[in-house]
């Protein structure tokens, strides 16, 4: 990346991507520093082993952290190249604009001749909004009525069903003899 198109657009962005990387592998440098400390404090304390087998316990995690630092160096390699082809590249024929060249004059005449049609945006969108408004409303209310429409419904069809309960025991010629008496 150095002395390259991308180097100068991040320069003049005040942006530095390789001291971000370098933070980034520090602090899993010290994450993982931090992890095997850890590790070796609390099998310490469980084990309860003595000076000699405590000193045979920190060169195992001793070990075990060598091997995983190895492999996390070289994965980490792998991700510094990857962020600087990839992610920290400009593509071609990236133009970075000058503020400078944009003087106080240019922004008023720009902000001004917009301004009328922000207004008029602003407006109609105003406008939808109420229209919004309104039609929500309008099915707000239209669906308190179904709701009241369902609800006496289903206290007709209570009655119904009740009223049948009432008369499915008795078989209709026992209701029949019953009128006659």
């Amino acid at each position: 990346m150095e002395g390259s198109e991308s180097e100068a657009v991040f320069d003049a962005c005040d942006l530095n991507p390789q001291r971000f990387i370098n933070e980034v592998l520090n602090t899993s440098d010290d994450l993982l520093d931090g992890a095997f400390q850890f590790c070796l404090q609390q099998a310490s304390i469980i084990t309860g082993y003595g000076e000699k087998q405590s000193d045979e316990l920190a060169k195992g995690v001793s070990y075990l952290r060598n091997m995983t630092q190895g492999i996390l160096d070289k994965r980490m390699n792998i991700w510094e190249k990857y962020c600087l082809r990839h992610c920290f590249s400009v593509p071609e024929g990236f133009l970075l604009q000058k503020t400078q060249d944009l003087s106080v004059e240019n922004l008023s005449l720009q902000e001004g001749g917009s301004e009328a049609e922000l207004d008029s945006q602003l407006s109609s969108l105003r406008e939808k909004l109420a229209a919004v408004r309104k039609e929500s409303s309008e099915l707000h209310r239209e669906i308190q009525a179904l709701e009241k429409q369902a609800s006496l419904n289903n206290s007709y069809d209570a009655s119904i069903a009740e009223a049948l309960q009432l008369y499915e025991p008795n078989s209709t010629h026992e209701m029949f003899q019953a009128f006659q008496r």
